[in-house]
């Protein structure tokens, strides 16, 4: 089911790498945070910051404004922005916590329907043990597609949690021994047709 992972898609997620080792260069660590791993906290923000808001991205950017998260820049947020420039899109860098991060939101269109998008970027944490832990915890994972290009591994799930259902994309650079990955989101809702 490679259809999945179209042309716009791997545009994005390259995209996504790019910001990710131009941002994320200078990581910042809290020392009070010793006893939570990255790996753990990664996927603890992936969770609550994302997943658990599908579809509603509106409540990332609610968050955003609240905790004073800094916007991306013009040229920052053109690197990660989707590839149709007409999409809705916005996103930010938080630095705290364990390890500092990116995260953005997108509204697009999957297949007629509405495709709210949340997407989290951390550099020097493993994305496999991520991938293991974000197994582990959300039971309802199915691999759909996984695939290897260009120094970077795709792995797409088809998920269902609680009243929201949709895709999850983990995007690393494993394959060239890079502790670097983007986790999103894609969560379709058909249109309102009433608008």
């Amino acid at each position: 089911m490679s259809i999945l992972i179209n042309k716009n898609t791997m545009r994005a997620v390259s995209i996504i790498f790019t910001i990710l080792f131009v941002l994320m260069a200078g990581n910042s660590y809290s020392q009070d945070a010793v006893t939570q791993t990255k790996e753990s906290f990664s996927v603890e923000i992936f969770l609550g910051q994302c997943l658990n808001n599908m579809p509603r991205i509106d409540k990332v950017e609610s968050a955003a404004k609240v905790f004073n998260w800094t916007k991306l820049n013009k040229d920052q947020a053109v690197m990660v922005a989707p590839a149709d420039p007409s999409v809705k899109f916005d996103g930010w860098y938080v630095r705290g916590g364990v390890v500092s991060y990116m995260i953005a939101t997108s509204l697009g269109e999957w297949n007629e329907s509405d495709a709210p998008t949340c997407t989290v970027a951390f550099s020097e944490v493993s994305p496999n043990k991520v991938k293991s832990l974000l197994v582990s915890i959300l039971k309802s994972l199915k691999v759909v597609d996984e695939q290897v290009s260009g120094g970077q591994r795709i792995t797409v799930w088809k998920y269902t949690e609680g009243t929201s259902q949709g895709y999850i994309l983990l995007t690393d650079a494993s394959p060239m021994d890079v502790d670097a990955f983007s986790l999103s989101v894609i969560s379709p809702i058909k249109k309102n047709r009433n608008k």
